[in-house]
C-alpha cells in the first residue's frame, strides 16, 4: 500500500453512503463514487491515464476497483490516494476533498486541482502495475515510489509540467544515490523531483521505465 507524498501506512477508509458503482468502458475497471458524474469522470481519467502509462511501459492487465472517497482515516499527514496491495483496489480522494486538503507548498503545489487529481490516479495505477514485479529484496519501496512519482509527473499536461517542482531546491545531482527509501521517507517532495530529473536524464526514458517494470532495474538494496 502506498500513499502519495506520505509514508505508507495501514489505512481504513470511511465508507461511502449510497455509492454509485460504474463499470468503465474498459471492463477491467470498476469505479465506486458518490455520484454518477464523479464515477464517469473517473472512468474517463482512467482511460486517458491508462494509455499514457502503457505508452511508457507501465501496463495494467488485472481487474481493478477504484473508490472515490471524501476522507482517508488512519493515516498521518495528507494522504491523497492509496493502493491496497493484494486487493487490486485504489482509494482516492474526490476532487473537492483533494483540493481542500492538498499541500500549499512542495513539488506539486503549483499544479491545478484537476491535473493533480489525474496525476495522483496515475501514481496509484502505477503502484497497481508494479505490485506484480518480483522484488528480490525485503522491500522495493524506493523503486516502487520512483515509478509512481515519475509516471505521476509524466502524466501532467505540458503547461502543468512546467510548474512541477519549482518550489523545491535540490542539493546535489539526481543520481541513483538520491533515489532511496531513506530519501523518500525523510523528504518525499525532494524525492519526487530527484526521481523526475533522473528519469529525464536517461537516453531512453520510457525504455528505462520498461526495464523497471520488467524487474531489471532496482534502486533498492538488501539491508545489512
Amino acid at each position: 500500500m502506498r500513499c502519495v507524498i506520505v509514508i505508507a501506512a495501514q489505512v481504513l477508509m470511511t465508507p461511502l453512503e449510497a455509492a454509485e458503482v460504474m463499470r468503465c468502458n474498459d471492463p477491467r475497471f470498476l469505479v465506486e463514487a458518490n455520484s454518477s458524474t464523479i464515477a464517469e469522470r473517473t472512468c474517463q481519467s482512467i482511460a486517458a491515464v491508462r494509455d499514457s502509462l502503457s505508452s511508457c511501459g507501465v501496463h495494467l492487465s488485472e481487474p481493478l476497483e477504484i473508490k472515490v472517497v471524501e476522507t482517508i482515516d488512519g493515516v498521518s499527514g495528507s494522504c491523497l490516494g492509496v493502493y491496497h496491495c493484494g486487493k487490486e483496489q485504489i482509494e482516492i480522494l474526490s476532487l473537492a476533498a483533494m483540493a481542500a486538503s492538498r499541500a500549499t507548498d512542495g513539488a506539486f503545489a503549483d499544479i491545478s486541482d484537476d491535473a493533480l487529481w489525474d496525476s495522483v490516479l496515475a501514481h496509484e495505477l502505477t503502484h497497481a502495475s508494479y505490485q506484480h514485479v518480483d522484488c528480490p529484496f525485503q522491500s522495493c519501496l524506493a523503486t516502487d515510489e520512483y515509478a509512481g512519482h515519475v509516471m505521476q509527473v509524466r502524466s501532467l499536461p505540458p503547461e502543468e509540467l512546467e510548474r512541477f517542482g519549482v518550489q523545491i531546491d535540490l542539493k546535489g545531482s539526481p543520481n541513483r544515490d538520491a533515489i532511496s527509501a531513506f530519501v523518500y521517507s525523510m523528504a518525499p517532495e525532494r524525492f519526487a523531483k530527484y526521481a523526475w530529473l533522473h528519469f529525464q536524464s536517461q537516453s531512453n526514458p520510457c525504455g528505462y521505465m520498461e526495464s523497471i517494470m520488467e524487474g531489471d532495474v532496482f534502486f533498492d538494496r538488501e539491508r545489512p
